[in-house]
Parts: structure tokens; C-alpha cells; sequence
């Protein structure tokens, strides 16, 4: 492909795109060719619905009423709810349509109880690395879900996945990226959040299991290393240095 054709695609890339289904293959082949960015891809996934759209897709599950729904500034929430017998942590962002109603959008991501307990010590890695003056560095969640920091100070939390092609893993529309004042809340959500969801007190962080106590047990755990074919060295996400380039906070 020339280079103008490319430039033109990139120009337009949002409603061209938009306008083909099925939209996920064309993006990935797109991206594949270099003719789209990891950012590119994710803002064409993450475009929002109209709110009549919004209304007509809203799982009946969407509404139902979450164990907490705790505020982290500009219409952001933390709730807990279930979702086919399973319970999960959102961190998302929340549109307010003429109807009155509040639903969830599509910027945001489900956590697992497992993810949440390896939340705090992520923090405290992150914050490390901001009061030693360093802007870029990530954490690993877990199972590809990293946090990493945005140059503008805030945090990314988001699911990145693997593609065999590239050799390397790319973060995916699921996430969400929050200003410096909505980071810090998630630290005191996870002091209060065993008070609404009890079963975490039962719970251990992957890294506290019996079978992590030597490398082997570590290195075979897809929670904690994900990428590596059982590899001593962990396949990271190679941060594109356009991923940050636009601010993108709730």
C-alpha cells in the first residue's frame, strides 16, 4: 500500500471504518498493515452509541442493582455485580441519557476478584515509580491486564492481548483511562470493598498461593505470566509511543 493511500485511511479511518462490518476484522487486518495504530484501534471499538443505541443494547443485567457503586469523579464508578453466576469488579465510565437514566458505557473494565486483590500492590508500584519522577512504567494486573502510566499522570488500566503475527501484545478497547484524581480512589476502594463483597477475605493474591512458592509454580501460572510459553522472561507490552500521545481521561 502507498504511503498516500495510507494517509488517507488514517484521516478517515474512524467513519471508514466504522461503516464496515464486520468492524474487528477489518481493524485487526488494518492494524496488521500499519495502517492503523493500537489507538486508532482502540478509539474505533470504543466509539459510543447514540443513546437511543445505548437503551436498545442495555442487558436487563446492566440495571440491576450492583452491591456498591462508588463514585471516582467525573461520572466514573466502581461497582460490583454479577454477571452469570460469576461476581466482578467494573471500573466505568457512566453516560446519563433525557430518559434520567444512568448506563454504563463501553470505556471501562471487569475485574475479576482475582485482579482486584493484586490491585493495591500495583498502586503502590505505580506511586513508587511517580514520587522517583519516572512517567512511563506499567504494572501487571494480571492474565494481560496491565496499568500503565499515561505522560499526562494519569493511569491506564486496561486488557492488552497477544497476536501471534506481531510477536508481541497490544492493548485492546477494554480499559479505561483515568485522571491522577481518579487513580488514587481505586487504593482506598480496595480498604472498604471487603465490606461489600465479604468473599474477597477468603481469598489469597496468586502470588501468595502454595504453588507459587518457586519459579516453577510461577512461571506455569497464566494469571502471572501470561506470554511466555513457560519462559523465565515475561513477554511485555512494547507501550506504541502514539498510545498516549492524545490525553484520553474519563
Amino acid at each position: 500500500m502507498e504511503a498516500a493511500h495510507r494517509d488517507i485511511l488514517r484521516k478517515n479511518y474512524s467513519g471508514l471504518v466504522q461503516a464496515i462490518q464486520p468492524v474487528q476484522e477489518v481493524v485487526d487486518k488494518l492494524l496488521q498493515f500499519k495502517v492503523l495504530t493500537c489507538l486508532m484501534k482502540a478509539e474505533i471499538i470504543e466509539k459510543p452509541q447514540t443513546s437511543f443505541d445505548r437503551e436498545l443494547e442495555t442487558d436487563k443485567t446492566e440495571l440491576q442493582d450492583p452491591r456498591c457503586h462508588i463514585d471516582l469523579g467525573n461520572d466514573v464508578f466502581v461497582t460490583a455485580k454479577m454477571w452469570n453466576d460469576e461476581l466482578n469488579i467494573h471500573v466505568r465510565k457512566y453516560d446519563v441519557y433525557p430518559s434520567g437514566r444512568s448506563y454504563p458505557t463501553k470505556r471501562g473494565i471487569v475485574l475479576s476478584l482475582k485482579h482486584w486483590l493484586e490491585l493495591s500492590g500495583v498502586h503502590f508500584k505505580l506511586q513508587e515509580a511517580i514520587d522517583q519522577g519516572r512517567t512511563h512504567d506499567y504494572a501487571h494486573v494480571g492474565a494481560n491486564m496491565y496499568a500503565t502510566l499515561d505522560p499526562n499522570g494519569g493511569v491506564d488500566l486496561r486488557q492488552w492481548e497477544k497476536y501471534e503475527h506481531l510477536g508481541r501484545v497490544v492493548p485492546t478497547a477494554k480499559g479505561i483511562l483515568l485522571s491522577k484524581q481518579q487513580w488514587q480512589k481505586p487504593r482506598d476502594c480496595c480498604d472498604v470493598m471487603t465490606d461489600f463483597v465479604p468473599e474477597l477475605k477468603e481469598m489469597v493474591p496468586c502470588m501468595g498461593q502454595e504453588d507459587h512458592q518457586n519459579q516453577i509454580g510461577y512461571l506455569m501460572c497464566s494469571f502471572c505470566n501470561p506470554n511466555s510459553d513457560h519462559k523465565a522472561v515475561n513477554n511485555v507490552p512494547r507501550v506504541q509511543s502514539d498510545f498516549f500521545q492524545k490525553g484520553r481521561h474519563a
